[in-house]
């Protein structure tokens, strides 16, 4: 089953298979591919291209109008392995780019389909998952989709999971962190962020998220949510500075503020991360910020849906990968009160 919904980067449905087709063609046209070869049945394409011009970014056509984007120092060899995986290429696009260009015009391209939400086989650099997910087991696609489309909805309903051998081994974390001086701003940050960004949090806590506080963080204390196999959200205390960092999805900001965020950080006083995570796929953006200002950023609409549009996608990708570290002692207070 497809997720429906009206924004375009959740997944799936974006008409008839001409439309998509023409949105595919039009993408290849603004970033100056040639038309698109037809390699049906072939198990190499080595005559097509020379051997000092292999290097570059491949689009592979796929029968049910599906795309699979990726990069290769020599793409002959690369679709040669991929005919052994897939056995509908009917079209490639090919256009070559010196070695170190490929990574940014990779992340660039697939982000420009996921746009115009068109399908995307390669799991791993792309945002979006089309068809059943485990998430859907628990949460049905319609709650999914109310969840995503109404900022002001949420559901605390459900019989949490307990773990007793992880809440014990923990626990010793917990109560070093319930000792700090702003404890309760703690506590009071994390619901806030939960009863924003997580989807239906009883019912898809240690499966599908957890918070974990780390055994290394001695002397700043480090608290994380984590969803899939990366963090979206982390508060660093400690005595000089309390910073809390969000990973979440940014063509919310684009639509609101265009390319150039410049705007945003005057109004918001935030900062950027220098780095994103392979598993939240290209639509992606991390922003430091300081406690003092977490309630005002995190009030906005536009924030409150890229948090959601964000970890609804990660949840999509598959369980919690870190759910042996949660603290179940935490989330007592988070989630029962």
């Amino acid at each position: 089953m497809l997720l429906r919904t009206p924004r375009r980067f959740l997944a799936a449905n974006v008409g008839s298979n001409n439309i998509a087709m023409k949105q595919a063609e039009s993408i290849l046209a603004k970033f100056e591919y040639q038309e698109k070869i037809l390699v049906q049945n072939r198990l190499t394409i080595a005559d097509l291209f020379k051997p000092n011009q292999r290097c570059g970014i491949y689009v592979l056509h796929f029968s049910n109008d599906e795309y699979y984007i990726g990069q290769a120092v020599d793409f002959v060899r690369r679709y040669s392995q991929h005919c052994k995986n897939h056995s509908d290429i009917e079209y490639v696009s090919f256009k070559t780019f010196k070695p170190h260009e490929l990574n940014d015009f990779e992340k660039q391209f697939v982000r420009e389909f996921e746009r115009n939400e068109i399908k995307l086989r390669n799991i791993l650099l792309t945002s979006v998952v089309n068809g059943d997910t485990d998430l859907d087991l628990i949460i049905n696609t319609e709650n999914q989709n109310k969840w995503l489309e109404d900022n002001s909805f949420q559901n605390f309903e459900g019989k949490r999971f307990n773990n007793e051998k992880v809440r014990l081994q923990y626990n010793k974390n917990y109560l070093e962190i319930s000792s700090s001086p702003i404890y309760q701003r703690i506590e009071n940050v994390l619901r806030e962020y939960i009863k924003i960004g997580i989807p239906f949090p009883k019912q898809t806590e240690y499966s599908f998220w957890c918070v974990t506080i780390p055994n290394y963080a001695k002397k700043n204390k480090l608290i994380r949510i984590n969803i899939n196999k990366q963090e979206v959200f982390s508060f660093r205390i400690s005595e000089e500075e309390n910073i809390i960092t969000f990973h979440h999805a940014i063509s919310p900001l684009v639509d609101n503020f265009g390319l150039n965020l410049k705007e945003l950080v005057k109004t918001l006083n935030f900062f950027f991360l220098d780095y994103t995570y392979e598993p939240g796929g290209q639509d992606q953006i991390g922003i430091g910020i300081e406690l003092e200002d977490f309630e005002k950023y995190i009030g906005l609409e536009f924030v409150k849906e890229s948090i959601r549009m964000f970890n609804l996608r990660l949840m999509r990708k598959g369980p919690n990968f870190y759910n042996h570290y949660h603290c179940f002692a935490l989330t007592d207070k988070i989630l029962e009160e």
